[in-house]
């Protein structure tokens, strides 16, 4: 009974993790980078190294952050003792005829990648049309 009492907080602690990582992914990883970018360079014109160093930067550490989720989804799935996906049938995979029921595998991991991405692109909207400001003069 103990043992199950500890899974509980240790799957949410992944989640949270995974959560985490994923916005870091769309977010934090860009962000920080560009900063780093804006940073190197002393003169208003950049020469080709800062933006290597963004490019390969923001590369590295994309490469990185998958990895690490997809670790923490495996430690979640060897966490949980069970298969943690959920069946969802989507119906442009189902069959006209109907003979066999198409299910698609949805991990937890999907979902929050999916809810991240959602995130993100909600965020950079309302940046865009709230905060940016206008690039036209005047």
């Amino acid at each position: 009974m103990s043992a199950r009492v500890w899974k509980r907080p240790g799957q949410l602690g992944l989640i949270v993790l995974m959560i985490g990582c994923s916005l870091a992914l769309w977010i934090g990883s860009p962000v920080l980078w560009l900063w780093v970018g804006s940073h190197v360079s002393d003169r208003q014109q950049a020469g080709f190294g800062p933006y290597m160093l963004v490019a390969v930067g923001i590369l590295g550490s994309t490469i990185a952050l998958v990895m690490a989720l997809a670790r923490l989804h495996r430690l979640y799935e060897r966490l949980a003792g069970h298969d943690t996906t959920v069946r969802v049938p989507l119906a442009w995979l189902r069959s006209l005829r109907g003979e066999r029921e198409s299910m698609t595998r949805v991990t937890i991991l999907d979902l929050i990648m999916v809810t991240s991405a959602i995130a993100a692109i909600t965020l950079l909207g309302l940046w865009f049309l709230l905060f940016a400001g206008s690039p036209l003069p005047g």
